[in-house]
């Protein structure tokens, strides 16, 4: 029997601040200087920028876990349709539980931002994640696309193991060479965007965890949060210019030796996680997914309220981020993660039954030599 592998709670901590992090950049960026101080532009601190970095964190964690929770099913193409479910009750129906409201919200008020009525073509795209060169309706969907890609190339080394890893093993390499590349059109700048090697990076700290000692782990983590830090501080002030892709490989490199650092340290004993952080980073997705519809939505509100007259950005900051982060707990909690184990229930691989025969000769050799009998097999697991 396989052993269950152990949850990381350290990387949930990660995913919450790393969500938190995209929270505060599109309070800094949007929310604050155009939508609620839109006479003065007042937002907070421009280090908050760097928050968009939290989506390279979570292409370092994706690759990190499909490696963690998947590298047994290499080569076995039973394990497949497993696969493909729990991706897809993962993405799908948290993502359409945004979507679809904002969909029928655009359609019966225009002034929520999506102006004329997407065409069937376009609704399907955005329904079904398809890659596109357009902005996305959920905006922040952009970066779900990339991930179905991952999981789609991913899914070929559990269908055929050698086949599998060298068909990654070229992808990766062609989006290596697009870092120093010329510019690219879609959808090629999309298949080899510098964003899918993340992934690469992820996977790597889920090899490489278990065989690095704890004050390693230690030195590794600190390394890889400087390097994050000077790599974002230095897209925001410019002190030297760097390209996109290499922008991007520096927090993906960054992001993947905080990752195996965390691994390496939760796994011998050094960390211990508060349940509310684990809580947040359960509900990141849903806080991902919603955060931005939820502070437009609660912009006229609190003008209607007159908060920006008299409250600071800091303090209004506080309180959207305080509102969308406990609404993504509730709606993770009672909306989302109730959806997941029913597709996966609905849909999954069906709980192994013993042969009727098999069993019957179980049980008369068991009674035979008089051990104790076997029980049943369970046809209602919980």
């Amino acid at each position: 029997m396989l052993m269950r592998l152990p949850h990381l709670s350290s990387l949930q901590a990660g995913r919450a601040v790393a969500a938190l992090m995209v929270v505060v950049y599109h309070l800094n960026v949007f929310v604050l200087p155009k939508r609620l101080y839109p006479d003065t532009g007042e937002a907070l601190h421009p280090v908050a920028n760097m928050g968009y970095s939290g989506v390279e964190f979570f292409f370092a964690l994706s690759g990190f876990l499909m490696l963690y929770i998947h590298s047994r099913d290499f080569g076995m193409p039973k394990k497949a349709h497993d696969y493909a479910i729990k991706r897809i009750s993962r993405i799908y129906p948290a993502y359409w539980l945004v979507l679809v409201p904002l969909i029928l919200a655009g359609a019966m008020v225009p002034s929520v931002g999506l102006g004329a009525m997407p065409g069937l073509g376009q609704l399907l795209q955005n329904l079904f994640l398809v890659p596109m060169e357009d902005t996305p309706i959920l905006q922040v969907s952009w970066t779900l696309q990339h991930e179905m890609l991952f999981y789609a190339v991913f899914a070929l080394a559990i269908l055929h193991r050698w086949i599998g890893l060298g068909v990654l093993a070229m992808w990766f390499s062609a989006c290596a060479l697009s870092v120093f590349g010329q510019t690219m059109l879609f959808p090629a700048a999309f298949l080899f965007s510098p964003y899918n090697l993340i992934f690469l990076f992820g996977a790597l700290a889920a090899v490489s965890f278990r065989h690095i000692g704890l004050n390693v782990a230690r030195v590794l983590f600190g390394m890889g949060l400087l390097t994050f830090l000077l790599t974002g501080l230095n897209d925001v002030y410019r002190v030297v210019e760097v390209s996109f892709g290499v922008r991007t490989v520096l927090f993906g490199m960054s992001s993947g030796v905080i990752i195996t650092a965390l691994a390496a340290m939760e796994t011998a004993g050094s960390l211990k996680v508060p349940r509310s952080l684990r809580l947040v980073g359960d509900s990141s997705y849903m806080l991902y997914l919603v955060h931005m519809p939820l502070m437009t939505a609660a912009v006229p509100v609190a003008k209607l309220m007159h908060l920006p007259e008299f409250l600071p950005p800091w303090i209004m900051a506080l309180l959207f981020v305080a509102g969308s982060t406990t609404a993504s707990v509730i709606a993770h909690l009672f909306l989302e993660r109730p959806l997941v184990r029913f597709v996966s229930r609905k849909f999954g691989a069906p709980k192994y039954v013993p042969d009727p025969a098999v069993l019957s000769s179980a049980l008369r050799k068991a009674a035979s030599s008089r051990l104790p009998v076997p029980p049943g097999p369970r046809l209602n697991n919980p």
